[in-house]
């Protein structure tokens, strides 16, 4: 460090400075910084080790200044050559990401430089959690709605619980598919719906009802029709029943 700016911190004991370098040699999550003063002789500091909310062995909060970034400075029981950073800093051109209208404060959140957002909307019966990637995809829970949504940027694929109402609707663009293990359902956008098991597929119901506008086919090995009671077999045109040998009663 130079004399310089060892002089100007003994002069101050918390200043603003600008990261300038986070490249630590030792991998110690250190990063060197300058203070932002008019003299142009004040250089680097030492190696700066980081406040952080919370942490400890392996774990902890782990948000890093990037180089740029202003920051407050201070120095261990005051020696220059013990910096410390307690914290970044917002200025009029180093804007944040929200900011304070009609002295209401409603609204927290975490965002990255990429774009990556985690924010908390504290308005009363309304409150909303989301999260937000660069791409637009999105994960919210609504309190206001009672829903939770996962979404992509314009809601083409989509997937909603409106846990109040019971309700959850799943939508793809193109192709939906369910699937357990070798059992699959899938829904395409073209019209078709494919069901595949390697065992039994059943459906149960007071009434069950298939209609198809065109063809319909039945088709199996063995394919057996069957009533506890009566039995219509009822057509508008002819009616064709065919096979090696048919028996009736």
């Amino acid at each position: 460090m130079s004399n310089d700016a060892s002089s100007y911190m003994r002069k101050s004991g918390v200043i603003l400075a600008e990261v300038t370098n986070i490249k630590d040699p030792d991998n110690l999550n250190r990063l060197k910084c300058k203070p932002v003063t008019a003299d142009k002789d004040v250089g680097e500091t030492d190696w700066c080790f980081c406040m952080a909310p919370m942490g400890g062995q392996g774990y902890g909060q782990f948000f890093f200044p990037k180089v740029g970034d202003l920051v407050l400075l201070t120095y261990l029981g005051g020696d220059v050559h013990h910096p410390i950073v307690l914290g970044s800093y917002w200025a009029n051109d180093i804007k944040a990401p929200y900011s304070i209208k009609d002295g209401v404060n409603e609204i927290r959140c975490i965002k990255t430089p990429a774009g990556i957002e985690i924010k908390l909307e504290d308005t009363e019966k309304k409150e909303k959690l989301t999260l937000t990637t660069p791409s637009g995809a999105m994960l919210q829970l609504d309190d206001e709605n009672k829903s939770l949504a996962l979404q992509d940027k314009n809601g083409e694929n989509k997937l909603t619980i409106l846990w109040e109402k019971g309700e959850i609707t799943l939508a793809a663009k193109t192709k939906l598919t369910l699937s357990a293990g070798e059992t699959s359902l899938v829904l395409e956008s073209a019209g078709n719906i494919t069901g595949k098991g390697n065992k039994t597929i059943s459906f149960t119901g007071t009434d069950v009802e298939h209609k198809a506008n065109s063809g319909f086919t039945a088709n199996g090995s063995q394919v057996e029709i069957k009533s506890n009671g009566l039995l219509n077999v009822q057509a508008s045109g002819n009616t064709t029943i065919k096979g090696a040998l048919v028996q009736i009663n």
